[in-house]
């Protein structure tokens, strides 16, 4: 198991029995009168072991003489319930900057994201750094003045099928042991461990054991607002800048390869609804990691999205209408609309765990690309489509479009006219006279609808 680096070990404090050893993420004190880290220290990366601390003894950080310190866990009056014990001003136990990599056998474990959070029992009425992990309340003493926690189910669901990959990015440590960046992807492994043990089975294609997390983390940076507030402040990544830079649309130019990335971005949207996957309680959250997973299962999505690109054109002959996107995601549908949902041998598409392209049937491939060729070469035969798609109120909802869709192609797949009461849409109204859809058309047994 991999170990923090050594650090200076501040006295503990007889009004601060949260900053005690058990807390700090050293594991031995310094003989009394020396000035040499314990012997501990961790090799980080290879192994180098972090530099000898040169720092003053006992020299509070910048950030710690802050109003959150005094009085931060009051509690009612009258004494009658125990007081937590205050957040006294912290040590500086990381005077350098030291960098490291846990990875391989030295990954980052339950027990080492404990101790860099300083995870302990929860303090009587503590209010700041207070955790819920389980059946567990912990008070994370190193994490009582990060930013307000955000959900973590993408990364949780992200490490316990292993899509999450050493990436670079650091947990960062500030020079008292603050954590100042890395407490969702600390607590998210914490997580990920609690749901595991609960059900290690289901796990076992993917761990065998307790959960790890290989990344990179730095000590020792300054925990003043100035440096603190410059993290984070990048532009997430988007599914579509995540398609973009892949090497999927590499033989288009950059315009196209951004259209159609965006395309591909919705059409996945959609099919990841309409296919029920967004119902799998496993991976409920659309991860950029499930979204590439999804698409290496299904390639033709690619196909469909390239097919309607083609045909849009720079006019947006589909586009006038309905989303390029959404048409390529239905165009996909229209296809495999001939698949089977479940079947008495178990083959079929729901009946197994992350299908693939190889549970559905394309036998109608070629008969939706020519669907969406005479939608966007304004052949007469779905005039009765596109003038609903204009006679839709206010644009109409992206359901009414999927649903007016679904409705043409029943027609159009079992070799009938597309008429216009054949794409007109049932709606119901309620009390307070506003229409909502009666029930939404579906592309054959496999779609579950929006």
């Amino acid at each position: 198991m991999p170990t923090v680096p050594s650090a200076k070990k501040p006295a503990a404090s007889k009004s601060s029995p949260q900053l005690e050893s058990k807390s700090e993420p050293t594991s031995k004190q310094p003989a009394k009168g020396s000035s040499k880290p314990n012997g501990q220290a961790s090799k980080l990366g290879a192994s180098s072991a972090p530099p000898k601390s040169t720092a003053p003894a006992k020299q509070p950080s910048s950030a710690s003489a802050s109003k959150e310190d005094k009085g931060a866990s009051k509690l009612g009056k009258g004494g009658k319930t125990k007081k937590a014990p205050p957040l006294a001003p912290r040590e500086i136990i990381y005077d350098k900057y030291v960098t490291g990599l846990l990875v391989g056998d030295k990954a980052l474990t339950g027990t080492l994201a404990r101790k860099l959070l300083g995870a302990g029992p929860a303090h009587e009425g503590a209010k700041e750094g207070v955790f819920q992990l389980g059946e567990e309340k912990l008070f994370l003493s190193n994490n009582v003045r990060n930013r307000p926690l955000y959900s973590r189910e993408a990364l949780i669901q992200d490490i316990l099928r292993k899509n999450w990959k050493f990436n670079g990015e650091p947990i960062i440590i500030g020079k008292t042991g603050l954590i100042l960046n890395g407490q969702h992807t600390l607590l998210a492994l914490l997580e990920a461990i609690v749901i595991w043990k609960e059900n290690p089975g289901h796990w076992k294609d993917w761990w065998q054991a307790e959960p790890t997390l290989e990344k990179a983390i730095v000590y020792g940076v300054s925990e003043e607002d100035a440096v603190v507030n410059t993290m984070d402040t990048c532009k997430p990544r988007t599914l579509k800048d995540v398609i973009y830079s892949s090497p999927l649309f590499k033989d288009l130019q950059a315009k196209g390869r951004r259209d159609c990335s965006r395309m591909t971005e919705y059409a996945i949207k959609l099919l990841w609804q309409r296919l029920g996957i967004n119902k799998d309680a496993y991976r409920p959250t659309r991860t950029h990691a499930e979204a590439m997973a999804f698409l290496q299962g299904h390639p033709r999505v690619l196909q469909a999205v390239k097919h309607v690109y083609q045909e849009d054109g720079s006019d947006r002959k589909v586009g006038n209408y309905i989303s390029s996107g959404t048409m390529a995601g239905m165009m996909y549908l229209m296809a495999i609309s001939g698949s089977d949902r479940s079947t008495d041998e178990k083959t079929g598409y729901f009946d197994v765990q992350d299908a693939t392209e190889k549970q559905l049937n394309f036998a109608l491939w070629d008969k939706a690309c020519e669907f969406v060729v005479e939608f966007a070469g304004m052949v007469k035969g779905l005039n009765p489509l596109r003038q609903a798609f204009l006679d839709l109120e206010g644009s109409g909802t992206m359901a009414e479009k999927e649903g007016l869709l679904a409705l043409a192609w029943c027609e159009y797949a079992d070799g009938k006219p597309v008429t216009k009461s054949a794409v007109t849409l049932q709606y119901a109204t309620d009390e307070d006279g506003s229409k909502h859809l009666e029930e939404n058309p579906l592309v054959g047994e496999i779609d579950l609808g929006p």
